[in-house]
């Protein structure tokens, strides 16, 4: 068996050989310029470079589209914020296996009251991102 992963080793070593001589050689790839490679810089670059100012920008703009007299928010909007947020104030209440003391239903009640605050969240970045538009006139 030896003999056999010999021949088959010394054939592969014969068949690159083969190859190697038979393409051409490789011409160099010109010199490049470091400057020239630099990536342009992206669309869209954040205003800012910290995050909590992009928090409390996003919070202001959130508070001022709850109080802008202007701008109507949309009515399923407002009923899916009201209710999400007493189904996240009372889940300890209607949620299933969370009425016990112990450590596994208060776990399982804050991973409900997480799954309903990121929907809540994704319900009220959409209606920013709409009252973002509203404000540019779009």
């Amino acid at each position: 068996m030896d003999n056999s992963i010999d021949t088959r080793v010394a054939d592969l070593d014969r068949r690159v050989t083969a190859l190697e001589s038979n393409s051409a050689p490789a011409a160099k790839p010109p010199a490049v310029d470091a400057k020239a490679t630099d990536p342009p810089a992206p669309n869209g670059v954040a205003h800012s470079a910290w995050m909590v100012f992009e928090i409390i920008g996003e919070f202001k703009l959130l508070l001022s589209m709850l109080f802008d007299r202007g701008y109507h928010m949309g009515w399923l909007t407002r009923f899916l914020v009201l209710f999400l947020l007493v189904a996240i104030l009372t889940s300890h209440w209607w949620a299933p296996f969370a009425v016990y003391d112990n450590f596994l239903s208060n776990m399982w009640d804050k991973l409900i009251d997480l799954a309903l605050g990121m929907v809540l969240f994704l319900v009220l970045m959409f209606e920013t991102r709409r009252y973002r538009a509203w404000c540019e006139g779009g």
